[in-house]
């Protein structure tokens, strides 16, 4: 199941604090239409579970830290 990522931009650039993440496309289909409605660019990104599974992979672990 993919999540998909929703970034936020405008013409000062990127806003990190308005981006969203869901799986449900729906969800983030309508946060952009509402983004766009107040003068913002959208960038819909699908990420895959592959990616996630590699991402979660290369953090660190709590538990070696612990050690």
């Amino acid at each position: 199941m993919a999540r998909y990522l929703l970034r936020v931009y405008s013409d000062a650039g990127y806003h990190p604090d308005r981006t969203l993440q869901s799986r449900s496309r729906r969800r983030v289909e309508r946060r952009a239409k509402q983004y766009q409605s107040e003068g913002f660019d959208t960038k819909l990104l699908a990420v895959g579970v592959s990616q996630e599974i590699l991402a979660s992979a290369h953090a660190p672990d709590q538990k070696q830290r612990a050690a």
